[in-house]
């Protein structure tokens, strides 16, 4: 009589657990699929996203007068910087030097704002302007961020730009 009550009560214990470890089971695969479509959605949005980049750091260039640049394909960067910064090759008719297109976010007053630059062996890298930003705004960011950001990610994308070589 005592032995079976015991076994009801392992019987009870095996069921509890076993429905504990399907509806378990069923959590870890709703969350996995959940992580796989995210992962998928960022694979499949990567070259939009790359594209889109190469097409403001052109009209930058465009809108600053710097009309005998073409941008060309996507440098990938070995650095931490790679969610900050965008590098693409700049080819132009009237220098053979190897030059670099860099749209980088670069925080400021305004908070952050995408810098394009242009760099190359020889004359290292110019600050072009921001994108999307225009009127008082623009001169504001400008006058308030010459020295100080403007500054220090001229004398960054060289380090940067040095990096995707050495590894």
């Amino acid at each position: 009589m005592l032995e079976d009550e015991i076994e009801t009560v392992d019987n009870e214990k095996k069921l509890f657990y076993k429905t504990l470890l399907i509806k378990c089971g069923i959590f870890c695969g709703i969350l996995a699929g959940f992580f796989a479509v995210l992962v998928l959605f960022t694979l499949l949005g990567r070259n939009s996203w790359k594209n889109g980049l190469k097409k403001e750091t052109s009209q930058v260039l465009k809108d600053n007068g710097i009309e005998n640049i073409q941008l060309g394909n996507w440098v990938k960067i070995k650095t931490a910087l790679t969610v900050s910064a965008s590098v693409y090759e700049a080819i132009s008719e009237n220098t053979e030097n190897e030059m670099y297109a860099v749209i980088i976010r670069v925080p400021t007053l305004y908070g952050p704002v995408p810098a394009v630059y242009i760099y190359s062996d020889k004359n290292g890298a110019q600050f072009i302007g921001f994108s999307h930003i225009a009127g008082k705004t623009n001169s504001h960011i400008k006058a308030s961020s010459e020295n100080s950001q403007i500054e220090y990610w001229k004398n960054k994308i060289p380090v940067i730009l040095n990096s995707k070589f050495s590894r």
